[in-house]
């Protein structure tokens, strides 16, 4: 398997340090995830294009500019006025949709590459060396990717879904003078999908390096993912469920373990936080950590058992609507 691995980054990436990078990094993704999802990571790895910022260079620039990314759309959820000082970002260009012309029905056609953007960090507020948190936004990048693999852009009459792990983004498509039209109604999932990304890069990273990395983008999701994975076996359920993209199914195994809209509540608690001006987050960190608390008191009753999981979760062709 390591030659096959070493042959795909050989024949995909020139970029020596990123070659290097992913060497360490797919075996780790590997172990840590489970061979189980082997084609799905070898997907990620075939289908992203690396770009290096350059020190110094404003990030928010060199996106717009030389890769021709309009920031000025409901992603202000995402790309904050913190934009400058983050290691980097994933974006993927959603498939064009079109009109069949003979079932008149939506469909999508040529998809984009997904695309991971690196920034060179700032030395002077980082807490690990530049390679380390150019390694972890690489991590973070195909961690991403491969949770947006499966059910991912699924149209249903004039609806349309994204999906990247829990979050899934809603539009509603009609026409406009033979032209297609995607209109952004809703997202929803994107506190928890931030937790457990951030959960996930730090655990993969401190398997390559031995120590966490100590860039944190969202410390109270990240808490509220902490204490979601004293349960391994919620932990494995919440894994298969981002990368097979059957939320439908964990909301309802959630639910009858803890109490109808359980699931729900965490969403709206982590998308609360992770939507809530930064400052003032800062400035109620303790009632905000409080109310975490009062929701995990809610459901420490009960303990999950893996018996009411179905491991072998199976696609769903329909949309899988958290909300």
């Amino acid at each position: 398997m390591d030659s096959y691995i070493k042959d795909i980054i050989d024949r995909e990436f020139k970029d020596q340090y990123v070659k290097k990078a992913l060497y360490l990094i797919i075996p780790n993704l590997i172990t840590y995830y489970g061979e189980k999802y082997l084609n799905t990571i070898f997907d990620a790895i075939k289908n992203i294009t690396i770009y290096i910022c350059p020190a110094n260079y404003p990030f928010n620039h060199f996106i717009s500019n030389k890769i021709g990314i309009n920031l000025d759309s409901h992603y202000s959820k995402v790309f904050n006025s913190n934009l400058n000082n983050r290691q980097g970002l994933i974006y993927e260009e959603h498939p064009r949709v079109i009109i069949d012309e003979d079932t008149k029905e939506f469909r999508n056609v040529g998809a984009e590459r997904k695309i991971i953007f690196i920034k060179e960090p700032n030395t002077t507020i980082s807490k690990n060396s530049q390679d380390e948190l150019k390694c972890a936004t690489i991590i973070r990048g195909l961690v991403s990717l491969i949770k947006s693999n499966n059910s991912n852009n699924i149209i249903r009459n004039d609806t349309k879904r994204t999906r990247f792990g829990l979050h899934q983004t809603i539009y509603k498509l009609n026409t406009q003078k033979n032209r297609v039209e995607m209109l952004y109604l809703s997202e929803t999932g994107f506190g928890l999908y931030n937790g457990i990304l951030e959960y996930d890069t730090e655990e993969i990273f401190k398997q390559i390096y031995g120590y966490p990395l100590k860039e944190q983008f969202y410390p109270l999701e990240k808490y509220i993912v902490e204490k979601l994975f004293t349960s391994d076996a919620l932990k494995n359920i919440f894994h298969e469920t981002e990368i097979t993209g059957n939320i439908f199914l964990l909301r309802n195994c959630y639910d009858r373990i803890y109490y109808d809209g359980a699931f729900d509540k965490l969403i709206r608690l982590t998308d609360t936080i992770n939507s809530s001006d930064y400052r003032k987050t800062q400035q109620n960190y303790d009632e905000i950590v409080e109310e975490i608390n009062k929701y995990f008191n809610s459901i420490a009753k009960k303990n999950p058992s893996l018996k009411y999981f179905n491991s072998n979760t199976k696609d769903d062709p329909g949309l899988k609507y958290v909300a």
